[in-house]
């Protein structure tokens, strides 16, 4: 529901029409001789802490994987590193060469991992391709909102079943928009943005039951704000290989 920071691709709502990728996701095996990682920065969530944005993974990933030699890219939960598949017959140095001059254009200098550390990253880390990448998305935004339903409650003062049921209507209403996503297969990261702002009009209404028309603007506000660098909420661990398989 939030609008996100306004500057450039640290905007994590900005809108992203760059396509998602029609390459498979990176093969699953860990062979280090066909597999890269790079470390990179630039590419975390503005507005939540511990989580890769999707809006601006995507194209990161989708014009990767338009490198000749590149199988498929992916990056992991954090944003932090980018993992990418080599074809069988390409050159492995240039393709690197490629990739981290692509890479170094989103600001920093990537780092190739090597060694015990290319293992580790390769074997525990989860990985997610452009396809995918908007599963991110909706961590973010419901990290983002149920932190900003639950700190407006506490600065407005409210009592606890006023405070509960604004926070209970913020759950019902992200299981619609979630359930709404699964029925028509859209959720990549603008997906969730759109959605998150159709609903919003739907969420005010709710909050009526228990705020003020005063308390509903300033609550209005506090949604669709900027992200300050200091009031950002921590995303929820990486879920396990089991509870995604869910």
């Amino acid at each position: 529901m939030s609008e996100g920071r306004q500057d450039d691709k640290s905007d994590c709502c900005q809108q992203v029409t760059e396509p998602a990728s029609t390459k498979p996701a990176p093969v699953q095996g860990n062979d280090p001789d066909k597999q890269m990682v790079f470390k990179v920065e630039g590419l975390t969530c503005p507005a939540v802490r511990g989580i890769g944005c999707g809006h601006m993974l995507r194209p990161v990933l989708a014009s990767l994987d338009k490198i000749d030699g590149v199988e498929a890219s992916s990056s992991n939960y954090t944003g932090t590193l980018i993992r990418i598949a080599v074809t069988i017959t390409a050159d492995r140095d240039r393709v690197a060469e490629r990739v981290s001059k692509a890479l170094a254009e989103q600001g920093g200098e990537p780092v190739a991992l090597a060694g015990d550390a290319l293992r580790r990253a390769l074997g525990q880390e989860q990985w997610r391709g452009a396809g995918r990448i908007g599963e991110l998305s909706a961590i973010e935004f419901h990290t983002l909102v149920l932190h900003r339903v639950q700190t407006f409650a506490q600065a407005e003062k409210l009592d606890k079943v006023a405070g509960d049921k604004l926070v209970r209507s913020a759950e019902e209403h992200w299981e619609r928009i979630t359930t709404e996503a699964n029925e028509d297969g859209a959720k990549q990261p603008e997906d969730w943005q759109n959605r998150c702002r159709k609903a919003l009009p739907r969420f005010l209404e709710r909050a009526k039951e228990v705020l003020t028309a005063e308390q509903v603007e300033r609550f209005r506000q506090s949604l669709t704000g900027p992200c300050r660098g200091d009031d950002r909420p921590e995303a929820p661990p990486a879920p396990t290989r089991s509870e995604e398989a869910r």
